[in-house]
């Protein structure tokens, strides 16, 4: 693992670099302190990872659970809540949400607690899509089948065969959802008043201070690039081998 992260982590280390050093070069050629800007998005971009990647585990988590649930008990209470949940997920996106929820409830208010929803259940729609339709056709593909046929008991069938490959595809997925996460943070932190690198981002974007804006703006271009490299890493280390054991 440590092999694949290092080799990932060095693939897309020099777009990091390229990406912090274009937003510094915007500063210098702006008239700004290129330094100053990215030492401010680094001090705001702790509340901005908290609120991104509570929302992608917490989305995960319950939106996986839900969707295997469902696939492996299509008629329970589970499996009619991952429906309704999968459906959702298009129609209010992480964004769409936290307006809704800042409206109700009073934009500008420090609320994190409504902001992690509003940006946790569009991913748990989408992992309760995902996991639902990965898992049952697992379920019913030739490597179950084959493993069933050997003598293999159900159980074993699932841990071994069929969760695995489904569980390292919503992983690669999560990697993915980190940049989508991120926009909607910054939403998020200028509708509830959370002071992250989004909220900085949209402040320096209002004052037209370019140089602010462009070194806040390549610092979540990089963590997001992150996140998905840790994504990609932690997905290939659960992929199964491609036998049967």
């Amino acid at each position: 693992m440590l092999t694949d992260a290092l080799r990932r982590t060095g693939a897309v280390l020099p777009l990091a670099i390229i990406l912090l050093a274009a937003g510094a070069a915007v500063g210098v050629l702006s008239g700004g302190d290129a330094a100053a800007g990215l030492a401010r998005a680094g001090a705001a971009l702790p509340v901005t990872l908290a609120l991104a990647l509570g929302a992608l585990s917490g989305g995960m988590m319950t939106g996986t659970a839900l969707g295997l649930a469902a696939a492996l008990h299509p008629r329970s209470l589970e499996g009619a809540a991952a429906a309704g949940l999968a459906g959702l997920g298009p129609a209010l996106p992480g964004f769409v949400l936290a307006a809704l929820l800042a409206t109700t409830f009073g934009s500008g208010t420090a609320d994190a607690a409504l902001a992690l929803a509003a940006l946790a259940l569009p991913v748990a729609a989408s992992a309760a899509r995902e996991a639902r339709g990965r898992l049952a056709a697992a379920l019913a593909g030739p490597v179950v089948l084959a493993a069933r046929g050997r003598g293999v008991s159900a159980r074993a069938a699932l841990t071994r065969h069929a969760l695995p490959p489904v569980l390292a595809a919503l992983v690669r997925q999560t990697g993915m959802l980190g940049g989508a996460v991120l926009c909607g943070a910054a939403a998020a932190e200028v509708l509830f008043g959370l002071p992250g690198a989004g909220a900085l981002l949209v402040q320096d974007l209002r004052r037209g201070e370019a140089a602010g804006a462009a070194a806040t703006l390549a610092t979540l271009a990089v963590t997001a690039l992150l996140i998905e490299t840790a994504g990609a890493v932690l997905a290939d280390r659960l992929a199964p081998p491609g036998r049967l054991r």
